[in-house]
């Protein structure tokens, strides 16, 4: 009945989560949409189970002090990592953090005299990831010419595989969101999204092969090459990857893209009629 009721108002289950049982709060932190209020006691009552359960939930909204009460937790910080509706400022601090991680993983098995230039280089890493994943973009001149590549028939899996080559970020990003028909801004956080399996959604909508598909995620990030086995993660995600699932799931971030903007949001040219 938590977990599903629709008759249970905001006000029945914030009363509900301050004062029953873990068991219940497990069951709210299922339910298909979570308002701030709600996800703000979970947070603060459940034990690890509930708030992994929570953050895995893509219909749970969070207030920033709650998702900074998440992301103390290494293991809910990588769960967090695959939210679209993180903030860039904490996406930027899991970006710090991983690079510290490295850091202290390489000095403990460099020898002593080379762990000034391991934390140099790091850093330095670390810096330019976060500069490149984080600057704002503008995709007004790619918005055009991908559109008018459209309209003249010229805009294919072959053009977006040869932007995602020459690293042309923002052509290659309006590229795939006109293949895909997908909002513009929306997938540019899927860009961002250090975990790939939202962009893998998006390349499957779009009918690209792995090859392009492969190309994408290598070239999204000018300093943040995939692990041979992380790529080889995604390959298998994506063969699994039905195109109706990921239509599906790419509908639902929409709607609730469409429900969260402001009625002047500027959209893709393909989207404005629609």
């Amino acid at each position: 009945m938590l977990a599903q009721s629709e008759r249970l108002t905001e006000a029945d289950l914030v009363a509900i989560a301050k004062s029953k049982s873990n068991a219940h709060l497990l069951a709210i932190s299922s339910r298909t949409q979570i308002s701030v209020p709600v996800s703000d006691i979970l947070v603060e009552r459940g034990d690890l189970q509930v708030k992994q359960q929570l953050a895995k939930n893509t219909g749970a909204k969070f207030s920033e002090a709650a998702f900074r009460t998440l992301l103390k937790d290494d293991v809910l910080a990588d769960v967090l990592r695959e939210r679209l509706d993180l903030p860039l400022d904490l996406l930027r601090e899991l970006l710090t953090r991983a690079a510290q991680t490295v850091h202290r993983r390489l000095a403990a098995n460099a020898p002593s005299e080379i762990h000034e230039q391991i934390e140099e280089t790091v850093v330095g890493v670390a810096h330019e990831v976060n500069w490149e994943a984080m600057r704002p973009r503008d995709f007004s001149a790619a918005m055009r010419a991908v559109q008018a590549m459209n309209d003249s028939g010229q805009l294919s899996e072959t053009a977006l595989a040869l932007f995602a080559r020459e690293r042309r970020y923002e052509d290659m990003t309006a590229a795939l969101s006109l293949l895909s028909d997908c909002p513009i801004m929306l997938l540019e956080r899927l860009m961002k999204n250090l975990q790939p399996d939202g962009l893998l959604v998006a390349c499957k909508v779009a009918s690209l092969s792995w090859d392009t598909t492969q190309s994408i995620l290598r070239n999204r990030f000018g300093h943040h090459a995939m692990s041979p086995a992380d790529l080889a993660r995604a390959r298998e995600s994506f063969a699994k990857l039905s195109r109706a699932a990921a239509q599906t799931a790419l509908d639902f971030w929409k709607a609730r893209d469409l429900k969260a903007a402001p009625s002047n949001e500027v959209t893709h040219p393909a989207f404005a009629a629609g």
